[in-house]
């Protein structure tokens, strides 16, 4: 299996973050897509880590402007909100 460099591993984490699939990045890597998705498919893999990270970074980023914009008052981010906090809710009732 492919070990993979700091810049590499940046890469991984921002294009994740852009919300592309992990045979996409194997794709622009240009690495094994099969070697790549098992790494990926490993939930302990340094592959799977920084898919994870760079996704939750993002997302991170677009929670936070829905939060202002629903304390600044736009019903819609509101909404977006509370559907938040339920999805999450339900994620932490069904881990238990």
């Amino acid at each position: 299996m492919k070990t993979f460099d700091t810049d590499e591993l940046n890469e991984i984490e921002k294009m994740a973050g852009l919300c592309f699939t992990p045979e996409q990045i194997s794709i622009v890597l240009q690495v094994d897509t099969g070697d790549f998705c098992k790494m990926y498919n490993d939930k302990t893999s340094v592959v799977y880590l920084t898919y994870q990270r760079g996704a939750l970074m993002h997302e991170t980023e677009v929670r936070n402007s829905i939060y202002n914009l629903a304390k600044g008052g736009s019903s819609t981010a509101q909404q977006q909100y509370l559907a938040l906090m339920k999805n999450r809710d339900l994620s932490i009732i069904k881990t238990q």
